[in-house]
């Protein structure tokens, strides 16, 4: 069997002494200040961001809130007091042709007519009727 070894006396003294000879120790220490300064001015710029970013976040938070109480006015309150109506929006048969696919258009002769002359006077005879009552409502309010 080997010997446990012992840790040498010496080691302990080859403490390395190390010391560095600055030629001008104010510039250094200037130096040094002005980094320090630029580093508190970057974190004060940097507070400042954070304080802006926590009020955009705020802000966007009021905001959502604000547009559900608004589609909650539109969709419950509001509504009630329009008509009801079973219409379609307005689409101009220009507009109708032009998103149609190419293949559509050539299969469509061009004399066949959109809608039958049945729905077309259902549809006219709702419009009328939704004008009365809209009529009515006004002269009930005047």
């Amino acid at each position: 069997m080997s010997a446990p070894r012992t840790v040498s006396s010496t080691s302990k003294e080859k403490k390395m002494d190390l010391r560095v000879q600055l030629n001008e120790p104010q510039s250094v220490r200037k130096d040094i200040l002005e980094a320090l300064r630029e580093i508190i001015i970057f974190m004060q710029g940097y507070e400042t961001f954070m304080k802006i970013q926590e009020e955009k976040i705020a802000a966007f938070g009021q905001l959502r809130e604000n547009v559900k109480e608004m589609h909650g006015l539109v969709h419950d309150k509001l509504r009630r007091h329009l008509p009801k109506g079973k219409l379609k929006g307005y689409v101009p048969e220009q507009q109708k042709e032009a998103a149609m696919p190419e293949e559509r258009k050539m299969e469509m002769p061009p004399s066949t007519p959109s809608m039958p002359r049945k729905e077309e006077s259902r549809e006219l005879d709702d419009l009328e009727q939704q004008l009365q009552d809209i009529e009515d409502r006004l002269k009930n309010l005047s």
